[in-house]
Formats: structure tokens, C-alpha cells, sequence
């Protein structure tokens, strides 16, 4: 009878843990927590940091309206040309 109470204390222990587990791992149900969802998935999305989307946002109501081509894009790194190949004869290590 001694291993039976010892088997149950342990069974119950682990179902405690268990309850415990699925409480804190399961999604919030409440409208609110969807369209908070939502709206993280759509920043993810979204280019650029949210500081800069507040700004574009903040700049536009400041203006009254958005630019005709929307906003622009921050100015990444330059450009580089590809090097263009040098006639036969004429380069530099011709001798």
C-alpha cells in the first residue's frame, strides 16, 4: 500500500505540472489579442523600423496629406559601376 501512495503522490505532482504547462503556453482568445497579434505580424512585414513608419506617419499628418509617390525610401549604400574592360593595347600593362 506504501508504493501505491508514492505512485500517487507522483501521478498527481505530474499532472499539476502538466496543468501548469498548458496554462501558461495557451492563446489568449480575447479580440483584443488577435488584432494585437495582427498588428505585430503587419511590423514584421513591414519595411523599415518602426521608429521611422511613426515618423513617415507623424510627417504625413503634419503635411495634411502623402507625398504622390508615397514615401520615400531611406538612401541605402552607393552604387559601384562595373569597371569597364580596357581595349587590347591600350591598358595599362600594355608594353
Amino acid at each position: 500500500m506504501n508504493a501505491l501512495v508514492f505512485l500517487g503522490i507522483a501521478v498527481g505532482l505530474s499532472l499539476v505540472g502538466c496543468l501548469m504547462l498548458w496554462l501558461r503556453s495557451r492563446q489568449p482568445g480575447s479580440m483584443d489579442a488577435h488584432i494585437r497579434d495582427f498588428a505585430r505580424e503587419l511590423d514584421a512585414l513591414a519595411p523599415g523600423s518602426p521608429l521611422d513608419r511613426a515618423r513617415n506617419r507623424q510627417n504625413r499628418e503634419d503635411r495634411g496629406a502623402s507625398p504622390p509617390g508615397g514615401p520615400t525610401p531611406p538612401p541605402g549604400p552607393p552604387r559601384r559601376t562595373p569597371e569597364r574592360p580596357t581595349e587590347p593595347g591600350k591598358g595599362p600593362r600594355s608594353g
